[in-house]
């Protein structure tokens, strides 16, 4: 039986793809579902499929058929989808949508769309009743996802926030969208006694870093601002230390900090504990690594193409050109990019390096996020201009020969699952003086420099 004590929420967030999270306990009596919810995100066509005796927006259900299949990979029980928990969370995506992000999990009864201040009271309030009392509820935010399948990649890539996605009772879920914001709501209350791991054995194109685009950050204390790729590691006991050791394919062994989360006080009630293994350098492109934790040995081999490569230039158009795998010309020629510039919601997005650095540009990342939880700094010069983005922001700065202006932008950059960042092609070329065509039918974006 759970803890009759209620745990005050913890918030997170993670810089890189802004994301927040809160954690709460509920508890009470149980109840059935009092009634049926409308669950039909605003941000999606409004496609009806029935699950559980509930109609859901087909998004929805693709991102829980999403989630399921990482878990299954996992070793893990798959998830129900929730009408209360669907309706909380798009109402609150919708309330974000309209009133900016500066409010995180909370409402404010003036403002519109307000259905609760906290997420305890929306899911009652969309219908839940008390149907969640005994039951530990988990909410998290995502800023800057297209999809919902890219919130659930930005949260499982921020080590304290996979927690929830991959605990092994995790049970139900609801997913609501408003733009670029994505809102889970979660409700644990299994009794497995499983062990979550992740990445899962067997798992490949694991990226090769973590960069600290989480607040709190896992790698705060430990002297790093950069470390490799966050392993996690979720058992059923409590040990107040583990050991873990991380080893690559020719059975070196690798330093490593083995760090117990802070966050997981309400777990560690119930009789489990929360590891993250950090290696201490960036892990290498192509590689398989063998990782034993407690009793559990496993393996995962990262992704071979994370590093861009060199760009290449031709006078012939190499292929043909899609809206996933747009042409980039620089002064006539070619340049092959990898990852693929791309086509989103009408406007073209190019990866950060590359097209930049074929343009005499140098690019700097500074992880320093925004006092509303959004993005990091994107700094783009060439000669005596200075280009500032943010990641997930629709606002920029240019300065030129020291006078400095500010600039909305249609679209804000975004960085992907695999951790490629893309910014707008027409504001970041034009704004470094050059000129911009767009060959719409064959998906071929000029830029040629004065």
């Amino acid at each position: 039986m759970r803890n009759n004590r209620v745990l005050k929420s913890r918030r997170f967030a993670v810089k890189a793809s802004a994301v927040i999270m809160a954690l709460t306990v509920i508890v009470g009596g149980k109840t059935t579902l009092a009634q049926a919810v409308a669950t039909s995100p605003t941000a999606f066509t409004q496609v009806a499929v029935n699950v559980g005796g509930y109609e859901y927006n087909q998004a929805n259900v693709n991102a829980l058929n999403y989630l399921n299949d990482i878990r299954t990979k996992a070793g893990l029980p798959t998830v129900t989808l929730n009408p209360f928990l669907t309706k909380a969370a798009s109402n609150h995506a919708s309330y974000l949508g309209v009133n900016g992000s500066s409010d995180g999990h909370s409402e404010v009864s003036s403002k519109k769309g307000f259905t609760g201040e906290s997420f305890i009271t929306r899911i009652a309030n969309a219908g839940g009743g008390d149907s969640f009392k005994y039951t530990y509820v988990d909410e998290g935010i995502t800023f800057s996802a297209n999809t919902l399948e890219e919130g659930v990649d930005s949260l499982i890539d921020a080590p304290y926030h996979r927690d929830a996605l991959l605990d092994p009772n995790l049970t139900q879920i609801g997913f609501g969208q408003a733009g670029s914001i994505v809102v889970h709501n979660y409700a644990i209350e299994g009794s497995t006694t499983l062990t979550s791991v992740y990445p899962y054995n067997g798992q490949k194109d694991v990226p090769l870093t973590f960069d600290g685009f989480e607040n709190p950050n896992p790698l705060e204390g430990t002297g790093l601002s950069t470390s490799g790729y966050i392993i996690s590691y979720k058992v059923a006991s409590s040990p107040s230390t583990l050991s873990a050791t991380l080893k690559n394919s020719k059975g070196v062994s690798l330093p490593v900090i083995v760090k117990m989360s802070p966050y997981t006080a309400q777990t560690r009630e119930y009789g489990y504990q929360y590891w993250m293994i950090i290696p201490k350098s960036p892990l290498v492109k192509g590689e398989t690594y063998t990782i034993t934790a407690g009793d559990k040995t496993w393996s995962f081999t990262t992704t071979g193409a994370v590093a861009p490569k060199p760009p290449v230039v031709n006078d012939q158009a190499p292929r043909k050109f899609s809206v996933k795998d747009v042409g980039v010309r620089i002064d006539g020629k070619y340049v092959e990019l990898s990852p693929k510039a791309q086509v989103l919601s009408n406007s073209t997005f190019i990866p950060l390096r590359g097209v930049f650095e074929a343009m005499g540009a140098t690019i700097k990342w500074s992880p320093v996020p925004t006092k509303d939880l959004k993005g990091s700094e994107i700094v783009i010069t060439k000669g005596t201009t200075k280009i500032q983005l943010w990641v997930g922001l629709t606002k920029a700065l240019v300065e030129v020969n020291g006078k400095t202006i500010a600039i909305n932008l249609s679209k804000a950059p975004y960085v992907t699952p695999a951790g490629s960042t893309y910014v707008p092609l027409r504001f970041a070329s034009e704004a470094l003086g050059a000129k911009v065509g767009w060959d719409a039918k064959n998906f071929i974006a000029s830029i040629d420099q004065q």
